[in-house]
């Protein structure tokens, strides 16, 4: 047999070692197949990713509301504060994000490089959080620079207390967000949603809890994730077996909810 058919194996080169400048390139690229936009992601001008950008007042707080034009886009742009907040990483398409704007700007403070690590359409995010809806639509989606923009807001109270994100069109996707978002604010829609979710028979109670698991959530999420399914999703979400019985809780639940005049068409 001739060595052509038969090559000789070559020896496995070693795994570098930590600090080497192997090391962190190969840690760099990782990094970067995970989390990172593409390159014709990541120059795109943010402005044309955003079909809508909403500030959504209540009397319990202010929600920053951003529709986006793709999966891609939403991910492009929060993407990152969204993994910092929910912990683990992407797997297949985003569809939603929330998240408080304390986590947002922590996320931020806690780069490396500060600011200047963001890609644009981060930068852009961010741009929106700080300026706030007191400023005209031309000044927002065309700044002059974001010191100038920043310096001119009227006060702190300006600032969205929670970012929700989805693709424009999935209005389903959206309000289940923006459940979140009043869940995390509103303290009495977050008791009465936890009395619900405590209250519920104790069978079908375990059967949602089981589901909820199935889909990765950890028991301390369960009323949340509960109320933002029942309320965006219908009492079908957990199958057909206790259909009947969350219908109830569905039509409570939705009148503590409400929903912003800026979701209806």
């Amino acid at each position: 047999m001739s060595d052509e058919l038969h090559p000789k194996k070559q020896k496995a080169k070693p795994p570098p070692k930590p600090g080497s400048k192997r090391y962190q390139e190969l840690q760099k690229s990782l990094k970067s197949s995970k989390s990172g936009p593409n390159d014709s992601e990541q120059s795109r001008d943010p402005q044309t990713m955003l079909r809508k950008v909403d500030w959504t007042r209540t009397e319990w707080g202010m929600v920053l509301v951003l529709q986006f034009d793709s999966s891609n886009s939403l991910k492009s742009c929060l993407g990152r504060p969204h993994v910092h907040y929910e912990g683990g990483e992407l797997n297949g398409p985003l569809r939603g994000v929330n998240f408080p704007t304390e986590s947002f700007l922590n996320w931020v403070a806690s780069m490396p490089d500060g600011e200047s690590a963001l890609t644009i359409q981060e930068s852009y995010i961010l741009q929106l959080v700080r300026i706030g809806p007191s400023l005209s639509e031309n000044a927002i989606t065309q700044p002059t620079s974001t010191d100038d923009l920043v310096a001119t807001r009227l006060n702190e109270l300006d600032q969205p207390n929670y970012i929700v994100g989805a693709m424009s069109g999935d209005s389903t996707t959206l309000y289940h967000e923006y459940l979140h978002a009043r869940f995390f604010l509103d303290s009495t829609y977050r008791a009465k949603c936890e009395d619900l979710w405590s209250t519920l028979p104790p069978q079908v109670r375990v059967d949602v809890g089981k589901e909820l698991g199935l889909r990765g959530y950890q028991p301390d999420k369960y009323a949340d994730e509960f109320q933002a399914y029942l309320v965006a999703e219908g009492p079908r979400e957990f199958g057909k077996k206790w259909a009947d019985t969350l219908s109830i809780c569905t039509g409570t639940a939705k009148s503590w909810a409400g929903q912003p005049l800026s979701f209806k068409s």
